[in-house]
């Protein structure tokens, strides 16, 4: 980044999946070493990333964190209770991004 756009601000949530990826991996492990990687300001892992409460706490984190980087660690969009949660994740993303870089807001 240039350094008037400043370091990467980046947020990291990692969904259980229910048991689909929870059952498998140590999700709070990983949690907890995203948090040490570089420009990581924010990460957490929750039970359903696709659920109306994993979404807004992405939107949530985005705003309050200012972040300007995302990375959602979850299932595949065919396994997903709601089909458009990866275009919501991405627009919610987005339209932040926009507005923000442009002051709109």
């Amino acid at each position: 980044m240039s350094e008037e756009e400043g370091e990467a601000k980046i947020g990291v949530f990692i969904c259980h999946c229910g048991t689909n990826i929870g059952g498998i991996l140590d999700v709070p492990r990983i949690t907890e070493y995203a948090k040490t990687l570089p420009n990581v300001i924010y990460a957490a892992d929750n039970l359903y990333t696709c659920s109306e409460a994993g979404l807004r706490e992405i939107r949530d984190k985005i705003k309050e964190f200012k972040l300007s980087r995302v990375v959602v660690a979850s299932c595949t969009p065919h396994k997903c209770r709601n089909t458009t949660t990866i275009s919501i994740i991405f627009n919610i993303f987005h339209l932040y991004q926009f507005y923000t870089r442009y002051q709109f807001n």
